[in-house]
């Protein structure tokens, strides 16, 4: 009887903290810095700074939901869909950048 009370507890206590684990992402902004300076340089010619305002990681999502500040030539807070893990932006779920600052 001891042991099933003990695999239960185990359960009740690894479950939720499994469910939660997706929750919470271990990267940082600054780690979405390199693959947003490349896509912008590459595609755009924009080599000028930004900084990335707001990122989200939903639980079943494709990938980080992302905002960024570019200040040059126009203040602009284009929206970035970036692939969850190999920090691949996507460009069909993205926003145009030309359409952004213009």
């Amino acid at each position: 009887m001891k042991s099933i009370k003990k695999f239960i507890q185990v359960i009740l206590v690894s479950t939720p903290l499994l469910i939660l684990s997706g929750c919470f992402s271990s990267f940082s902004k600054d780690d979405l810095n390199q693959p947003i300076q490349e896509y912008l340089k590459s595609n755009y010619g924009i080599q000028d700074e930004f900084s990335v305002i707001r990122t989200d990681n939903t639980f079943n999502g494709i990938g980080h939901q992302t905002y960024v500040e570019m200040k040059k030539p126009y203040r602009t807070y284009p929206f970035l869909m970036i692939e969850k893990y190999t920090f691949k932006i996507l460009e069909d779920e993205s926003d145009y950048i030309y359409l952004e600052q213009f």
